[in-house]
């Protein structure tokens, strides 16, 4: 049976890719568009051509699985989280790990790049960590009392907001 769409129209399927052979837990569009990224459960993390859905890359991704993802805005580089400890930074174009960032705890649950700088930050257990494109450690947040689930930029990208048991927090990096 087809979706239907807000409008009560049916939704038409351009594309599926079943090259993941597992269950996908995150999915982020390139900023421009053209590429899809698609990480699974178990670790890899494939990148689709967001017309053909023809795989371009497989990268390695995280050992004991991908948690999330999140592009550059300002280019073509793609982190991922994972539950080996580590995030990851990509270059989609070339398919090769830039740089690991050893972020904590055994499983870093959350990723988001600025929207308007390039730093990204992580929330690994109680952690909170913003790191610049190099892989390089800017600044290191630990006063959680509780796991964080999940961190977002404003829009402006003053501000993160992170959600973690028991509540939410905002803060200005």
């Amino acid at each position: 049976m087809p979706g239907v769409a807000p409008t009560g129209k049916p939704l038409r399927g351009i594309w599926r890719a079943e090259v993941v052979g597992d269950h996908v837990i995150a999915l982020a569009w390139s900023p421009n568009g053209k590429m899809l990224a698609a990480a699974s459960i178990s670790g890899p993390v494939f990148i689709l051509d967001g017309k053909t859905g023809i795989v371009l890359h497989e990268l390695s991704g995280h050992g004991f699985g991908t948690t999330a993802l999140s592009w550059n805005p300002s280019s073509t580089l793609l982190a991922s989280a994972g539950q080996d400890g580590h995030a990851r930074l990509w270059d989609a174009i070339s398919g090769t790990e830039v740089a690991a960032l050893r972020a904590g705890s055994s499983w870093v649950e959350c990723i988001a790049f600025s929207p308007t700088t390039d730093v990204v930050i992580t929330g690994a257990g109680k952690k909170l960590c913003a790191w610049n494109t190099n892989g390089e450690l800017l600044r290191q947040y630990t006063d959680f009392s509780s796991t964080i689930a999940d961190v977002k930029w404003s829009q402006k990208g003053d501000t993160v907001a992170i959600a973690h048991y028991g509540g939410t927090s905002l803060y200005a990096p």
